[in-house]
């Protein structure tokens, strides 16, 4: 790759993650999110057995997301997320978000954002506190979606 094709590549500097559709809280952008993996579309293949030849074949199934993992150090600013914790601790309000994660050039523009829909919470990792330690906790959330929907 020559020295002027270099700088045409897509080079990101982070990510916006928002959650959108918690009740009693604003939506909200954050961008304190170290990282984010997931959220891909899976095709799952079905198996099927003609019946002339009895040979097995695949066909494609349904399409489905699978899990969105984001991981980062805690902040006090993640209203909507604790919000949305508690209502799925208590069992009460709305259980799933939208959720709409947007890259961030290196230029500090934004790049078409990635839209996962019905978001469930399926795990959250909290390490423990370590008395006296003012070291940052890295907390872990792992999102469910239902649907996900790129813009066209």
């Amino acid at each position: 790759m020559s020295a002027t094709n270099v700088d045409q590549v897509l080079r990101y500097k982070g990510f916006d993650v928002e959650i959108k559709g918690v009740d009693g809280a604003p939506t909200q952008v954050d961008s304190s999110w170290i990282s984010v993996t997931g959220g891909q579309v899976c095709i799952e293949n079905v198996e099927a057995t003609s019946s002339t030849s009895k040979q097995r074949e695949y066909s494609p199934g349904k399409a489905y997301v699978s899990e969105l993992t984001l991981s980062g150090y805690m902040t006090k600013s993640r209203k909507a997320l604790l919000a949305w914790m508690q209502n799925s601790a208590k069992g009460t309000g709305d259980l799933r978000a939208d959720v709409s994660i947007t890259p961030v050039k290196v230029t500090g523009d934004k790049a078409p954002a990635h839209n996962y829909y019905d978001c469930l919470i399926c795990r959250i990792k909290i390490p423990p506190a370590n008395s006296g330690s003012s070291d940052p906790i890295k907390e872990v959330v792992v999102l469910r979606p239902t649907r996900y929907n790129d813009p066209a």
